[in-house]
């Protein structure tokens, strides 16, 4: 610590000045000796003035010395933390750097997850003269990669599109799509997988022009993520058990899935149809498979179908809908587990001229109805008259109601199938607040079992008994139905 006022120092020398035993006889000595004195009280205050200066400094400095020491731990706990992440960093690159690594001058690359050489493909930036061997001297198209490949070896495609027909015809060939991969060949099937135990995977998707999409003859072959737009077919399948997962199928003029091969297994794919085409159809004589968590709409012919002598298939929450025609399995010899279908299907009627018969709805086989009812979403004119439900195949008719007025019903009034064939037509205005209900306590609710006449469509239809002016409106109709039979379906007519 600093000197200051009461130290030693201090205190000997106001010893010295209070000393006077000692002081000469001689008053000029004495006043010599007074000046000295004073002097040296002088040179005391000037020293316990820098003592207590001193004092100050020496806490500044220690001060000072406690906030150093603490930045030095501060920076210290920084260092420590900066070698960690160079330690982790260099471990990150280490494994980076064993994962992708080239075997020798001039040679393939090579995952070290994979046993076969791995080559490079760029449609932007690729040139068919490099070797292909590392992304920077990638092919352009995909064609000349595989042509350096042997049975075991893959090619990684760069987003871009490709104007060829893709072959992958060695056991073990593989294919790694980056997304946004497009093979869009001039005519023939996008790509064919002819090599036994091959693989594709990735975002690509496949425009083929009147040809199959993707072409699968290789066994145990392995498919995921990919779309087909057009062709014939989206992915036949001929090869054994070929597994296919995550694929699209959409507007094929023909089939979405053709599988003609044995123990396939189609997992969580999707296809929409525009025309009389099939979503999913499994040839005949073709056993064993799965059907998971798949869905069709828009296949008119059918949105699933299985053939005469195919058993021990599964389809699991599966669904058809949205134009799907009915499904089908030729023998019921199979697993229908969780399906979903239409069981609710609409209609709309416009009402522009002179004519008494509107087709609603088609029935085939033998269905229950549940109900049918419609409502009106234009208003109808005086031009309706009286008005029943029937069904109509050919020549024969068979009432569903009996007929009731629906003329000037406002927009928004209900018109519907209530009671039995001998009660009229239901009907209900919205122009006040009503009840529609059917009072018979025994049957509150009535369903009609319809069986269509075999050979000869059939179809369920709004008569009007009124032909003397044109009509007018709309009428959305509903029909709630299950099948009864294994061909039962009812669909818009």
């Amino acid at each position: 610590m600093g000197m200051g006022p009461g130290s030693s120092v201090s205190c000997d020398v106001a010893a010295i000045l209070v000393d006077t035993e000692n002081l000469p006889d001689d008053p000029a000595d004495a006043s010599d000796i007074a000046a000295q004195n004073a002097l040296i009280a002088a040179y005391v205050d000037t020293l316990e003035a820098s003592a207590i200066t001193i004092a100050g400094y020496t806490d500044t400095l220690e001060a000072t010395g406690v906030a150093i020491r603490a930045q030095n731990a501060a920076l210290a706990e920084q260092n420590t933390a900066l070698s960690a992440q160079n330690t982790s960093l260099a471990a990150q690159n280490t494994s980076l750097a064993a994962q992708l690594v080239s075997v020798g001058a001039g040679d393939c690359m090579h995952h070290e997850l994979f046993s076969g050489c791995v080559y490079f493909v760029n449609a932007t930036k690729g040139d068919d003269s490099n070797d292909g061997k590392t992304p920077e001297s990638a092919k352009a198209t995909i064609g000349a990669a595989v042509a350096l490949m042997v049975a075991g070896d893959a090619v990684v495609v760069n987003a871009g599109t490709y104007a060829e027909n893709v072959v992958l015809s060695l056991a073990g060939m593989e294919m790694w799509c980056e997304i946004g991969v497009l093979i869009d060949p001039d005519s023939g099937v996008g790509i064919t997988v002819s090599g036994n135990s091959c693989k594709i995977e990735g975002g690509h998707k496949v425009t083929p022009t009147g040809a199959v999409g993707v072409l699968v003859s290789g066994d145990e072959c392995h498919l995921y993520h990919g779309k087909v737009i057009g062709g014939t077919s989206g992915i036949q399948v001929t090869g054994s058990g070929v597994v296919i997962d995550d694929y699209a199928i959409g507007f094929p003029t023909s089939v979405g899935f053709d599988i003609q091969g044995i123990q396939a297994r189609v997992r969580n794919c999707s296809t929409v149809g525009n025309a009389k085409t099939i979503g999913y159809k499994i040839s005949g004589g073709v056993d064993t498979g799965v059907l998971l968590n798949c869905t069709s709409a828009g296949h008119q012919t059918a949105g699933y179908s299985i053939g005469s002598g195919s058993i021990n298939w599964t389809v699991l929450n599966c669904s058809s809908g949205g134009g799907d025609g009915r499904w089908v399995d030729t023998d019921s010899a199979n697993v229908w587990s969780n399906f979903h279908y239409d069981d609710e299907i609409y209609k709309e009627i416009e009402f522009t001229d002179n004519s008494t018969t509107f087709n609603i709805f088609k029935v085939t086989g033998v269905v229950e109805i549940e109900a049918i009812f419609g409502h009106v979403e234009e208003d109808l004119n005086t031009e309706l008259g009286n008005c029943k439900l029937e069904m109509a195949a050919g020549g024969n008719t068979e009432d569903l109601t009996t007929v009731a007025s629906l003329n000037s019903l406002p927009a928004g009034s209900f018109v519907g199938k209530i009671a039995t064939a001998g009660d009229a037509l239901a009907t209900a205005s919205s122009a006040a607040p009503q009840v529609v209900e059917n009072t018979n306590f025994k049957e509150p609710r009535i369903s009609s079992i319809i069986v269509a006449e075999t050979g000869t469509a059939t179809y369920v239809r709004l008569v009007s008994a009124d032909n003397a002016g044109d009509k007018d409106g709309v009428i959305h109709w509903h029909c709630k139905w299950a099948p009864l039979t294994e061909d039962g379906f009812v669909e818009p007519a």
